[in-house]
């Protein structure tokens, strides 16, 4: 609604209403429906709210405005407001961060906000860096400010934009806060990584001009997020063209030394005419190949969304800049984070058990001469205590995949004491690869522990012990210390392992040394192969064997 079309509801209102009680009452925001029905939006002093908008009150106003707008249907809302400086603060980090997100990141730090509030009169003095000034001034920053807020403040506001923080009726400028209003999402800086931009270096290509700070691409991929920015070096690009509109776009892979953002941009036009419009992209797509290189650092703004194509996140790009990154103060930096942050996080070992405990083993098969008889001298290497893992994951990958399947065996001076196993909700979909080799689905895990659950379990386990298992140097170790880690539970670097696939590729050469074929070679049954339990027990026998093939070539 305008403010002519506002200043003629007041008229009206105020005649059939009465003046006294219609002061009481700002119109905020009129908005008809597609079924000709309208809601009617008052703006009310906390004041006046509390003490004298009573039920008889509320029926005197909607009948008015049901007697103005004749054969409709209305609806009504009642706002409490508060003309303090406070509030009017929360209400301008409110419209900031939701219509201007580009700059909302500068405007926390180097804005500021004062008041001056004469009974119902506001002025509102915005000030802001320089560098920011003339993009405020573009967008009409103050005027769409002032309209907003008119609407949520009873009295009239005047929104003055300036470069620099003034003195009001001898009330000082107050540095504006990371604040919004109740119920709306609240901007920290502190979230956001100093990548040592230069922003006088930076030149923008095309979109909107980025003012945002840039965080490291390690936390950007982590979840779906909107108007994000990263400052990293263009690894590669390629030119695609979409099937159905056959129009072009790019896709492209960034890094900053964390991790590597996948990315896409589609040039746009919103020219109707079908050969205006086929003009201006065809500009857009030459202006990015002319200034877009490989191997140059930028600055790439936009939304964060899950790819079903990539299955992960990816960007769609808002804006780019060509900037002055330096890439290795951003990864030294990132790295002292993440040593800080685990630093604090890490936990001490338990001290008992919470959710799974080790059973005593119990030998049920013994094959042939496998297992050491009492009088048989122990190998060195098995002397002590030796836990034996495996782990049933989510998928192949060990930067990503997840334990659904955990089981560990205690060997102590060559016997099998104890084993801990249990299935594991990865909070996750089992990839079908996965599943078809281990037999594990998403129904089977449902409703087993979180890993969070179980981790301390699994670290009190195998803690200060020696940790071996098939290729678990290659995959299980790195996922069972990224995951313990991700709880707090760090193993040390110095934690030995013996992986019997180095082995046995060192004894036998590179052929025919998977569980599978070890079964074979020594009869064992492979009834439940590929399950964490059976792969442990067998592995543990592998061992045995892989000793005894060593001690024969002494």
């Amino acid at each position: 609604m305008t403010k002519a079309e506002n200043g003629t509801f007041n008229s009206l209102f105020n005649v059939i209403l009465g003046e006294e009680k219609a002061r009481l009452f700002k119109l905020s925001e009129a908005e008809v429906a597609k079924n000709d029905s309208v809601t009617i939006r008052f703006v009310i002093n906390a004041a006046d709210y509390d003490s004298k908008l009573t039920p008889a009150l509320k029926k005197e106003v909607e009948s008015a405005v049901r007697e103005m707008l004749p054969g409709r249907s209305v609806f009504f809302n009642y706002e409490k407001t508060i003309s303090d400086e406070g509030h009017i603060k929360k209400l301008v980090a409110t419209f900031t961060g939701g219509n201007f997100p580009n700059f909302w990141q500068g405007f926390q730090e180097g804005a500021s906000v004062a008041c001056e509030i004469k009974g119902d009169f506001h002025r509102v003095v915005v000030a802001v860096p320089e560098f920011m000034y003339s993009y405020c001034q573009s967008a009409d920053y103050a005027n769409r400010l002032e309209e907003y807020l008119d609407a949520n403040l009873v009295g009239d506001v005047k929104v003055i934009l300036d470069k620099t923080a003034r003195e009001l009726s001898g009330v000082a400028a107050v540095v504006f806060e990371s604040e919004v209003a109740e119920g709306g999402e609240t901007f920290s800086a502190d979230i956001y990584a100093d990548v040592f931009v230069e922003a006088a270096e930076t030149e923008n290509i095309f979109g909107g001009m980025i003012i945002e700070k840039a965080r490291w691409i390690k936390d950007i991929i982590k979840k779906e997020q909107q108007r994000i920015c990263a400052a990293a070096r263009l690894v590669h690009y390629d030119k695609l063209t979409a099937k159905k509109s056959g129009t072009n776009f790019y896709k492209m892979v960034f890094t900053d030394g964390t991790d590597t953002l996948k990315a896409v941009y589609f040039p746009s036009s919103r020219k109707k005419d079908e050969r205006a419009r086929n003009e201006a992209l065809r500009q857009l797509c030459d202006n990015f190949e002319d200034k877009v290189r490989e191997g140059q650092n930028y600055l790439v703004y936009g939304d964060v969304k899950f790819n079903e194509y990539d299955k992960g996140n990816s960007m769609t790009i808002n804006s780019l800049s060509f900037a002055d990154v330096n890439l290795k103060k951003v990864q030294d930096e990132f790295k002292q984070k993440e040593r800080e942050a685990a630093a604090a996080k890490i936990k001490p070992c338990p001290t008992s058990y919470a959710v799974i405990s080790p059973k005593p083993y119990e030998e049920e098969v013994v094959v042939g001469d496998l297992f050491f008889a009492e009088e048989e001298e122990i190998y060195d290497e098995l002397k002590g205590e030796i836990v034996f893992f495996d782990l049933e994951t989510t998928d192949k990958d060990k930067y990503t995949s997840l334990t659904c399947e955990f089981c560990a065996a205690l060997v102590v001076d060559g016997r099998i004491v104890e084993t801990l196993e249990t299935l594991v909700n990865p909070e996750c979909h089992i990839g079908f690869n996965a599943s078809e080799v281990n037999h594990i689905y998403d129904k089977d895990v449902k409703n087993s522990p979180k890993f969070s659950a179980i981790a301390g379990d699994i670290y009190r386990f195998i803690n200060g012990k020696t940790l071996a298992g098939h290729n678990i140097d290659g995959f299980d170790m790195p996922i069972i210390k990224r995951q313990l880690q991700s709880e707090g539970y760090v193993l040390p670097e110095s934690v030995r392992t013996i992986d019997t696939l180095t082995l046995a590729r060192r004894l036998r050469g590179n052929k025919g040394n998977s569980l599978a074929e070890f079964r074979n070679r020594l009869g064992i049954d492979a009834l439940g192969a590929h399950r964490a339990a059976k792969d442990v027990i067998d592995n543990v026998l592998v061992y045995k064997e892989l000793l005894r093939l060593q001690r024969s070539k002494k």
